[in-house]
């Protein structure tokens, strides 16, 4: 059976973005591994979007993807620099991570209905 795209977000995937809220606004321990478990996810569809359209500059929503990948790249270097509890800046991000990834995941959506 093929991958379908739904099978890849996490079912606690809005939980894992609270959590990663929670890192920003206090130094909550389990920030660092709810971030990863996002970034997998994205990872994972990523691959998929380049497997099945050849590159991801071929496939639909390869912006939301390169917007998303900029957001967590970011949220990786905070991560790195123990420089995410109080950011403001991750706070604007971690909302566009949300935004960001409802819209792709609407996209995904259809193109599990199309397949």
């Amino acid at each position: 059976m093929a991958t379908t795209f739904k099978s890849l977000i996490p079912n606690d995937y809005n939980y894992a973005l609270s959590k990663l809220y929670e890192g920003i606004a206090r130094d909550y321990p389990l920030a660092r591994m709810n971030f990863d478990r996002i970034k997998g996810a994205h990872d994972k569809i990523q691959q998929e979007l380049i497997a099945r359209y050849g590159s991801l500059q071929a496939a639909p929503g390869s912006d939301v993807v390169n917007s998303i990948r900029y957001i967590l790249d970011r949220f990786a270097g905070w991560f790195n620099q123990n420089d995410i509890a109080g950011n403001e800046d991750a706070y604007v991000f971690r909302d566009a991570l949300d935004f960001h990834s409802q819209e792709l995941f609407q996209i995904l959506q259809e193109l599990d209905i199309k397949k």
